[in-house]
């Protein structure tokens, strides 16, 4: 949800609790964040990462609530919302109530005036810790699939038409039954968010549709354990004010990658672009450039670009990497592919791959390897579905993920991540014409903040593992952008192999280093203490902090 969305709790009652955002009663709890039910335990261990209601307009924006109001008493809890925007207006509840085994979820929302839509309804998140494990999809007209959430990240959905979901935690049978419409799941892993969802209304089905005034749309979710689980732990370990000292799990070898700002999507079809064009080159030591080209691309269009782009080599411009991409698809086709090699200095790297999402490139693998490419680019967005500072935060560790599960699917080429921005650059699922150039992404608030800063080095600790070739952030820190010997990311020989990254058991905590110096980030809301190998006294982290050491 936005930011300053405002969240008004009433006072608890019965045998219900709600104190500082979280809520309880019985075996269940949960934490009230804005809009969303998040982190839903059962016996103190984690089921579910969240419980929303959603409402996207006709280009998959989200209409946020513009107002929340939480309410809880004898063993329920109510989040009355009020959605007017994007063309949207709604208004109505989710409501929750905790039965023994049982966890009910309602939604009832009303459109107070015809709404166009893509989507209106619950989904529920599923921790990405369940990745194998076996899941049965009850189809809606009574068929049983044995599935299971899928381990590498799934470029389409793993299960479709559900009724109920049934999988364990723990050892101990979990089943979510739905009703009020069709559900089905996707692997958000794609865009970096630490989830599977499940989610209506089926894709299959056609968009956008519109809930004319006075219709109601009504959802459950029923959540039930069959047995006691292991007391889990809480997040009461957050509170902690006397750390132990840590130690982080390292990973050593391999070059460090070239980390580093600047970045342009260039779209040939802005009149404008060789100004645009120049202007970056002006601004940038280095630029990651991605071209965005109509199918096929005009011959013409493209002399002029080898053009500028020699003058710009002449003039001593550094180019991280020179990658094209379908203005509708978003990834390299082989037919741009051989006239961007058609048109590159030699001196600049060409990549093929994605210029919007890891999720176009994993959907369009085919596609992009028939490009016959010599290094990959993706570029990532940790606030793709939602805003909040826990998702930025989770994001972290599946960009972890994708870096490993990428280099590992192509062993030997290198691959580029960037450019990496707080908020999505375009709307790339759009279902209408969008502006050329498209519009810059409203300014996060967290940007430029220690947060971001902090953020920023975790990220790279996250995504430099051995193959990844460069970064591209919309700020580094300079000790960060300076690792491996030279801030144009040209490792000296002594850096070659000198890549260390570590983590935390958590995933809060991070660390990158080149063999002279290690960068530290710390995510938590919490004091944190780190022992560092060949040190005698550990490193004190503040909450929400970076810290660079060097190496004795």
């Amino acid at each position: 949800m936005s930011p300053d969305t405002p969240v008004h709790a009433a006072p608890s009652a019965g045998d219900g609790s709600a104190a500082e955002g979280r809520w309880s009663s019985g075996r269940w709890s949960l934490e009230v964040r804005g809009d969303e039910l998040a982190d839903v335990r059962c016996d103190g261990r984690l089921v579910l990462r969240a419980i929303r209601a959603v409402a996207r307009d006709e280009d998959w924006a989200t209409a946020w609530p513009r107002r929340t109001v939480v309410e809880t008493g004898d063993g329920a809890l109510t989040l009355r919302l009020r959605i007017d925007g994007l063309g949207l207006d709604l208004a109505g509840a989710v409501h929750a109530t905790a039965d023994g085994d049982r966890l009910v979820v309602d939604l009832d929302l009303e459109a107070l005036t015809d709404s166009p839509t893509n989507r209106i309804g619950l989904v529920a998140l599923h921790p990405p810790q369940l990745a194998g494990t076996t899941l049965q999809v009850t189809h809606s007209e009574g068929a049983v699939e044995e599935l299971s959430f899928p381990e590498q990240v799934s470029p389409h959905q793993p299960a479709k038409d559900i009724a109920s979901l049934a999988w364990e935690t723990d050892g101990v049978p979990l089943r979510l039954d739905l009703a009020g419409e069709v559900f089905e799941m996707e692997d958000q892993r794609n865009w970096t968010d630490a989830s599977y969802k499940t989610y209506s209304r089926p894709l299959d089905l056609p968009f956008p549709y519109t809930v004319a005034a006075g219709e109601h749309v009504r959802q459950s979710l029923v959540l039930t354990a069959d047995a006691a689980m292991p007391t889990g732990a809480t997040v009461e370990a957050e509170a902690r004010t006397d750390p132990e000292a840590e130690e982080l799990t390292w990973r050593r070898g391999g070059a460090m990658p070239a980390i580093g700002t600047g970045h342009l999507d260039l779209e040939l079809a802005d009149p404008d672009w060789p100004q645009r064009l120049d202007a970056a080159l002006t601004a940038r030591d280095e630029l990651a450039l991605w071209v965005v080209s109509p199918s096929p691309a005009d011959p013409a269009v493209l002399a002029q670009l080898r053009r500028r782009l020699a003058a710009a080599v002449r003039d001593g411009t550094s180019i991280r990497f020179l990658g094209i991409a379908d203005a509708a698809r978003h990834v390299t086709t082989p037919e741009l592919a051989a006239a961007l090699r058609e048109i590159a200095p030699e001196e600049i790297p060409v990549v093929a791959g994605a210029r919007s999402h890891f999720t176009e490139l994993n959907r369009e693998w085919e596609t992009v390897l028939a490009a016959e490419p010599e290094a990959l680019a993706f570029a990532t967005t940790p606030l793709f579905h939602t805003l909040e500072t826990e998702q930025l935060i989770e994001a972290v560790a599946m960009q972890r993920l994708l870096a490993e599960q990428l280099t590992a699917r192509v062993p030997g080429l290198p691959v580029h991540v960037g450019p990496i921005t707080l908020r999505p650059r375009f709307a790339n699922v759009a279902t209408r014409p969008q502006p050329v150039p498209a519009p810059a992404p409203p300014a996060d608030p967290r940007a430029g903040t220690a947060l971001h800063e902090a953020w920023t080095v975790a990220s790279a600790a996250a995504l430099a593992v051995p193959g990844i070739a460069s970064l591209t952030y919309e700020q580094a820190p300079e000790p960060l952008a300076g690792l491996g010997g030279a801030a144009s990311g040209t490792p000296t020989r002594e850096h070659e192999d000198a890549l260390v990254t570590g983590c935390s058991e958590d995933g809060l905590l991070w660390a990158i280093g080149d063999g002279d110096a290690v960068l530290l980030a710390n995510l938590s809301a919490r004091p944190r203490r780190v022992q560092l190998p060949g040190r005698s006294t550990p490193l004190d982290l503040e909450p929400v902090s970076w810290s660079a050491v060097p190496v004795p």
